[in-house]
């Protein structure tokens, strides 16, 4: 694709989107460093342009530091050396659900170019290919089991990031 992916995950197949423009055009005046790491996040996502309601016209765009972090109500990204031969992981535990599957322990993972543990391929509960789930979860007990419906209870209860070693405790249950 000559450019960095938006892998899919959620309800939302793999894509480049137009969303970092319109968002930089929107806090070029109040949040310019912001606007300008969002113009370059474009850039890496392709420049794609659908119907842009605020252009950005007085900064230039600048390389957003990709490094591990963890993203409360989310999850974490773990990142190795950012650039084309990247390794990440991303791994969703949280409280932040909205318009998403059940599916708290969803990870991808990427590394020099490669899917490690792929992303979802598709939008919206069915797949094209009958061997890929909808869930991008580890399973314990039947290969079949899923979360019940209703809001299980998924965090990070703890996580370091740094040197040689990160890592992240993760828990999912479903609350007495």
């Amino acid at each position: 694709y000559a450019a960095r992916l938006i892998p899919g995950m959620a309800n939302s197949e793999p894509n480049h989107s137009p969303a970092f423009l319109d968002i930089a055009g929107a806090f070029e005046k109040i949040a310019p460093e912001f606007a300008s790491k969002l113009l370059g996040a474009w850039n890496e996502n392709g420049q794609r342009v659908e119907d842009p309601g605020y252009l950005p016209l007085g900064i230039g765009p600048t390389t957003p530091e990709m490094k591990s972090r963890h993203f409360p109500g989310f999850g974490v990204i773990f990142r190795a050396h950012q650039g084309p031969d990247e390794t990440y992981m991303l791994l969703r535990n949280g409280f932040l659900w909205s318009h998403w599957y059940v599916d708290p322990g969803h990870f991808i993972m990427s590394s020099r170019g490669a899917t490690l543990m792929p992303f979802q391929p598709h939008q919206y509960y069915t797949s094209p290919n009958k061997d890929f789930d909808m869930y991008n979860t580890i399973r314990f007990g039947h290969p079949e089991n899923q979360m019940p419906y209703g809001w299980p209870d998924s965090n990070i209860l703890d996580c370091a990031f740094g040197g040689d070693v990160e890592y992240a405790w993760s828990s999912t249950g479903v609350p007495d």
